[in-house]
């Protein structure tokens, strides 16, 4: 017998807060956005830093490894502090979204607005995740508002500010470390259980430790009838996978986890 939703309770009811990531989570990992910001990331660190530009990308891969933001790296081993300069050369105006992968997407906008008050949990910026979302479908501030927390929002400082610099990196508030999860719940600030969907699972491992339902968004995995109501045991942090996450609002749920390496890149 499949799970009831994680969502509803048995009445039908709201249940949950649910939040999203954005980047390969709300639209396909196999899109071409994660390429796309890797080559801007590289081209900043090349032209503005002074890299080579293996060098440039192989620091922001380790960035993304040590931190969950590859451009920490760049304020770690580089001593970057325009933030500001960094994010607008990275997500420039005139994105071509469709060309890119990230299209409208009815399935997800129509799940979104009939459950209500979803909340986006990014590392990424705002600008960022206004832009994608715009893409997907969605009108940002109707749908959102201000349920749109980014990495920025829980260093501190609502946009990035040139000449202000990054706290240290052990307090650096963004997934995975704890200190992001913190913040949100905090922001969130609501009575109901907090239901979480990532397509990286090492984001998911504080979260399910602080109590959270975690939820695995896995496109490598199409839903074929099978669901599972208990943590998928190759990936003990998390408590479903969804092939889609718009599958998240519906029963069945979920297939068990395949481990596999990631290698996608968030400035």
């Amino acid at each position: 017998m499949d799970p009831p939703s994680p969502l509803l309770d048995a009445e039908g009811r709201r249940r949950a807060e649910v939040v999203l990531d954005l980047d390969n989570c709300c639209y396909p990992k196999s899109s071409a956005m994660g390429p796309h910001l890797l080559a801007n990331i590289t081209a900043f660190g090349v032209r503005k830093l002074g890299l080579r530009e293996a060098e440039a990308r192989e620091m922001a891969y380790r960035g993304y490894n040590r931190h969950g933001l590859a451009v920490a790296a760049y304020v770690e081993e580089c001593g970057l502090d325009d933030i500001a300069g960094f994010m607008d050369f990275v997500h420039h105006e005139g994105v071509d979204y469709a060309a890119l992968g990230v299209v409208p997407d009815p399935r997800l906008v129509a799940a979104v607005r009939a459950y209500g008050n979803v909340w986006v949990f990014t590392n990424g910026a705002h600008t960022h995740a206004h832009g994608c979302l715009a893409a997907l479908g969605f009108d940002p501030a109707a749908d959102f508002g201000e349920r749109i927390i980014s990495c920025y929002e829980q260093w501190g400082v609502r946009r990035p500010v040139k000449g202000v610099p990054l706290p240290p990196p052990e307090v650096w508030a963004n997934k995975p470390h704890r200190a992001a999860y913190a913040r949100a719940a905090a922001r969130i600030d609501a009575p109901l259980p907090v239901v979480f969907a990532d397509d990286v699972p090492k984001n998911l491992e504080v979260p399910h430790g602080l109590g959270w339902e975690t939820v695995l968004v896995d496109e490598s995995h199409p839903l074929d009838g099978a669901a599972y109501r208990h943590r998928p045991p190759e990936h003990p942090a998390a408590h479903y996978v969804v092939s889609h996450v718009a599958d998240l609002f519906q029963p069945p749920l979920c297939l068990p986890v395949q481990a596999k390496s990631d290698t996608s890149v968030v400035p």
